[in-house]
């Protein structure tokens, strides 16, 4: 099996071929070190290496089940499954997890016939890839990243927006929720102010009104279930945010089309997670979504992975918003 790893210390890859699955002390210095990760104890490190052995061995399973992915080492294949659930929301139910508000409305009028491919990157309209942490704030992160996109396609300046705020000000529940009930109405009537003037912490604090540098949003359109009409969106108006669930083996991507199995979606999920859509293509004849994440640079693709488009891989679409800006 070959498997690969990053090395923080020198922006590197390592090949790692025909893994031994059984920890030694050598070993586990040698992951932690490559990880640039350290243990206060060598029974701390040993426990930390036999999490790697399992999971590495996970990711030989999905390497050999998924030719068109690649998958490969990095910080969470040391993180227990218990711990790596921090990332994700605990919901599987994807039509729930979105919020409801007559602000809502799904779009009927028609748009142009969409390019083969879309990547907001390219234009410049895309923010820096985030790190949520150990605090699942996914939703937070997936609606300022799309409200930062199609802000800056209306000509205004790409500027961080504050997901501290939305979780301080709107969450019932700190780092683990869905949307809340009220996050539509409150961004309607009260916006977002600028990350710089809310420095995102990673945890829920007390809710601090930051009269400056807001902006709002009076409306957002729905889609349910229809990849074409999100991705006619995409194209001719900017990024959407959705939501989807999460397999253990999507920690491990590294770049490809990941198409995880009905059975792993189903029976094998970790939680519910959100992205923002910033564009499309297709690669060796897969059709792909192209998805910010929030799991930092180090995770997939420099922070971005491609999903499977046209058969709502894992739930991708079966709930998806987009905000609509007054230019």
């Amino acid at each position: 099996m070959k498997v690969w790893m990053d090395t923080p210390r020198s922006n590197k890859q390592i090949l790692l071929e025909d893994a031994d699955f059984s920890p030694s002390k050598q070993q586990a210095e040698a992951t932690s070190s490559r990880l640039n990760i350290a243990y206060d104890s060598e029974d701390e490190l040993m426990y930390r290496f036999q999490i790697f052995s399992n999971n590495l061995k996970r990711i030989e399973r999905a390497q050999t089940a998924n030719e068109n992915t690649l998958f490969g080492v990095n910080h969470f294949t040391l993180m227990s499954d218990d711990e790596r659930r921090a990332f994700v929301m605990p919901h599987t139910d994807l039509l729930s997890f979105f919020p409801e508000s007559e602000n809502i409305e799904e779009p009927t009028t028609p748009l142009a016939p969409r390019p083969a491919s879309v990547d907001w990157r390219t234009k410049h309209v895309v923010t820096r890839v985030k790190d949520q942490g150990k605090c699942d704030s996914s939703w937070a992160f997936a609606l300022t990243g799309t409200i930062e996109s199609v802000r800056a396609i209306h000509g205004h300046p790409l500027e961080d927006r504050s997901e501290q705020e939305l979780i301080d000000c709107l969450s019932k529940h700190g780092c683990v929720d869905k949307f809340p009930d009220l996050t539509i109405e409150y961004l309607k009537n009260e916006g977002v102010t600028l990350e710089k003037l809310y420095p995102y912490t990673g945890k829920q604090q007390t809710c601090r009104k930051i009269k400056d540098e807001r902006v709002k949003v009076p409306n957002w359109a729905t889609f349910v279930r229809n990849e074409s009409k999100v991705a006619d969106w995409v194209a001719a108006k900017g990024p959407v945010l959705t939501a989807a669930i999460v397999t253990h083996e999507m920690y491990a991507y590294k770049s490809g089309v990941f198409n995880p199995s009905k059975t792993d979606c189903e029976k094998h999920h970790v939680g519910v997670h959100a992205f923002e859509i910033v564009g499309y293509g297709t690669e060796n004849k897969d059709d792909y979504w192209l998805l910010k994440n929030n799991w930092g640079t180090k995770f997939g693709d420099h922070g971005y992975i491609k999903m499977k488009r046209g058969v709502n891989s894992c739930g991708i679409v079966s709930g998806a918003l987009a905000p609509i800006l007054h230019k």
